[in-house]
Formats: C-alpha cells, structure tokens, sequence
C-alpha cells in the first residue's frame, strides 16, 4: 500500500500485516511452515491469515523493524486474490519459485529494474501485463506459464537459456526483448503463443 493514502493500511498496521506474510529479513527467512495455510488462501480470513487484510497495491519496504529486506519466501502470495500491484523493494535481486503463483488479480509487478534472477513458476498463471527484467540473469522454468493477459517481457541480455514452458499458453504475448546471448530454447517454451 501507499502508506498514509486513504483506505491504506497505516505503516505500522502494514509492518504487521507483512511481518505475518514469509518475507526474508537480513538473510533470514522467517518460519513459513506455520504460515503455510496463511499464504496459501483466496485471500479469505483462513486459519488467521491476513492475506485478507491486504491492499490490493502492495509496497515491499526495503527495511522491516531496522532489519533490510534481502529475500522474499517462495510462494509468498501463491494463490493470493487479493493483491493486484506489488511494487519490490531496491534490496531484493531475486524472485523466489511460485512468488505470486495462481495469484489471479495481479496484473502489475514494478521496481524490476534489479532483479537478476526468477525461480521457477514464479508468475505461473497470474494475470501479470508486463514482465520487465531488463537485468535478469537466470529465468527458472514456467515462470510465466498460463499468464494469459503478458503482452511484453524484457529478459535482458545475459541470459543464456529459455527454458521448457517459460512462456507457455502466453496467448497474447507480442514482443519479448532481450535475448541476445540465448543459445537454447527448452522444449515448449512458447508453446500455445499465437500472437
């Protein structure tokens, strides 16, 4: 949330609500096994979970009580209704598997610029329009699988591979940039890309 906006969260309520999401502080990932049911819901009130507390932009602070924000959990919003904009924090350069997996009101993902690396099915099925990495290094497997509405990804100009299903049932994917140095391109890549 843009904290202090009207109907935002307040900082502090926004610190309480991420500090109940799996986010990595200072190199350390905070316990996600008991939090598995707290990230895993429809953004309904599950088992304590706040995920329904969410707004639907969110801010990843680069700093949570004093402590830099190095890392995000995997599956950090898989499966999460709520949120439509997540915007990363500058101290994070790598995107965990299913990140925002079958999370299927996001549609924007910003601060992208630092990102060097996606773990697989990252954006798996989301409703993400634009995938702008122009720094990335490594792109895991069906990292964009099934996003029906990407139109656009920059994959930057170091990585060396597509892997299989990346860009899989992408149907309205028009231009990808980058790419100079890829020198493979997995099985099904853009399979079921028709534009």
């Amino acid at each position: 949330a843009v904290l202090g906006g009207e109907g935002d969260l307040s900082a502090t309520e926004m610190v309480d609500v991420l500090q109940a999401l799996p986010i990595a502080a200072g190199g350390i990932l905070f316990d996600q096994l008991d939090k598995l049911e707290q990230a895993h819901d429809d953004g309904k009130d599950k088992n304590g979970s706040k995920n329904h507390e969410l707004p639907k932009k969110i801010v990843i602070p680069d700093v949570v009580d004093d402590t830099v924000v190095t890392g995000l959990a995997e599956g950090m919003f898989y499966y999460n209704n709520r949120v439509e904009e997540i915007v990363l924090p500058d101290t994070v350069t790598a995107i965990p598997k299913a990140f925002v997996r079958e999370a299927h009101h996001l549609t924007s993902i910003k601060n992208t610029e630092h990102i060097t690396s996606i773990g697989n099915a990252a954006f798996m099925h989301s409703r993400i329009r634009e995938a702008l990495f122009p720094n990335l290094k490594t792109l895991g497997q069906t990292v964009f699988a099934g996003c029906s509405l990407l139109y656009v990804a920059d994959v930057g100009n170091e990585i060396t591979e597509v892997l299989p299903r990346t860009f899989e049932l992408c149907q309205k994917l028009s231009l990808v940039k980058g790419g100079t140095k890829v020198t493979s391109i997995g099985m099904r890549a853009f399979y079921w890309t028709t534009n």
